[in-house]
């Protein structure tokens, strides 16, 4: 049995989640000398006990660097992790070559590759309403736009033009992700199962990019804040909570089953 669970907005918050609930939350992100991320406390030590319990993976759209900013693993030393929306897999440290090479040849068959995706999305956004974008680690876009500028109906409209050349479209708040369609978390999460005799699966998430891993697994569980709640249609748990204290009872919900 394992826990997959992605980070932001799942199980770890930014500071405009907190403010109600400060006295109860510790850092678990520092970034430049700044604090960015935060767990209550509870959370923190639910998550610990689960460690020694069974595998936690995280699965999520940061790269490893960014991954490793969250102090909290490097605590618990999780030996899974899946970096870049699934795109890159880590075993104890190291990357998993032959899912890197498996994922590498994919993008060398696509017919509309990265640069065209990019210069198609220019082309129906209006640049100054765009804050920045790059390319993570060579495997997906991330566009941070200006949220009160930025005109989401052409989004919509793109979503339809890259979903028939073979890119998945997501917004999730400020950012946008452009990114393969066979590159997502719950197929680099069936590689990890099937490799290495992982029967049961317990996964959390917010957004439509956890939609696969939440729905495939014995066990999905989404924060209420989160967008992939009005897409479960019953097949998965929707915390009573929102916020971070939605973070703290995923990890409650989680504790509680593996220990029942």
């Amino acid at each position: 049995m394992v826990f997959a669970t992605d980070l932001d907005r799942t199980i770890i918050y930014s500071k405009r989640f907190i403010e109600k609930y400060t006295p109860a939350v510790m850092p678990v992100e520092v970034h430049l000398g700044k604090e960015i991320a935060y767990m209550t406390k509870k959370a923190v030590e639910n998550l610990k006990r689960i460690s020694k319990l069974i595998d936690i993976i995280p699965v999520t759209t940061r790269n490893i660097g960014e991954y490793h900013r969250v102090a909290l693993f490097k605590e618990i030393h999780p030996r899974y992790c899946i970096m870049n929306n699934g795109a890159t897999i880590y075993v104890d440290g190291n990357e998993d070559e032959e899912w890197t090479k498996q994922v590498r040849k994919k993008i060398g068959s696509m017919n509309v590759g990265y640069n065209d995706i990019i210069t198609q999305f220019v082309k129906k956004a209006k640049m100054e309403h765009v804050k920045v974008y790059r390319l993570s680690d060579d495997f997906l876009w991330v566009i941070v736009v200006y949220e009160e500028l930025f005109d989401f109906s052409v989004l919509e409209q793109f979503k339809e033009y890259a979903k028939e050349r073979g890119w998945n479209v997501v917004a999730t708040g400020k950012k946008v992700y452009l990114i393969p369609c066979f590159i997502n978390k719950w197929n680099a999460l069936q590689h990890i199962c099937n490799k290495y005799e992982v029967d049961t699966v317990i996964a959390a998430g917010d957004s439509l990019l956890d939609y696969e891993m939440v729905i495939n697994a014995a066990m999905g569980i989404v924060p209420r804040h989160g967008e992939l709640a009005g897409f479960l249609n019953g097949r998965g748990i929707i915390t009573q909570k929102s916020g971070i204290e939605a973070g703290e009872e995923i990890l409650e919900i989680v504790a509680s089953s593996i220990s029942a």
